[in-house]
């Protein structure tokens, strides 16, 4: 009785992961094609689910910043940090929301608090001044250098 319980949930588990996968190959199909409302609603479904994060990430956030969708990236954003709290690009992610939301100034404090946090470890500076350096945002990522240096007591980093 038990191996049958087992294999059937097995079975179970590879459909819905499969269902999983074929949804986020369409929503990115969608998104790729410019239709927003389809691939946002998939997106939406997708999310829901955690495993599906690292599959839809980059282009749903960028969706509903692209769509002005500023309220729905924010609650989307601060589910993931709460949910994984050490990912450092969910919460860049979050200061690029306040960036283009609010401006320059809220993402200053925003962005200078999270360089404080990180500035100890170098390898957590070099990620953070490279999201910065992708994102256009060049002074967050000298900045982010320079805090660094200072942090690690070395001139040469």
């Amino acid at each position: 009785m038990n191996k049958i319980l087992f294999c059937l949930l097995f079975i179970i588990s590879h459909v819905l992961y499969g269902q999983d996968n074929a949804d986020v190959q369409l929503a990115n199909e969608y998104y790729g094609q410019g239709d927003y409302d389809k691939a946002q609603k998939l997106y939406a479904g997708l999310s829901k689910n955690f495993n599906n994060i690292p599959l839809i990430h980059n282009n749903y956030f960028f969706l509903l910043l692209e769509t002005a969708e500023y309220n729905g990236a924010e609650r989307y954003l601060k589910r993931l940090i709460k949910r994984f709290p050490a990912n450092l690009y969910y919460k860049l992610d979050y200061g690029l929301l306040i960036f283009t939301q609010d401006g320059e100034r809220e993402a200053d404090r925003y962005f200078n608090r999270l360089i404080d946090d990180i500035k100890p470890d170098n390898y957590l500076v070099s990620i953070t001044a490279d999201y910065f350096v992708s994102k256009k945002l060049t002074q967050y990522a000298i900045t982010t250098f320079l805090s660094g240096r200072e942090a690690q007591n070395n001139p040469y980093l």
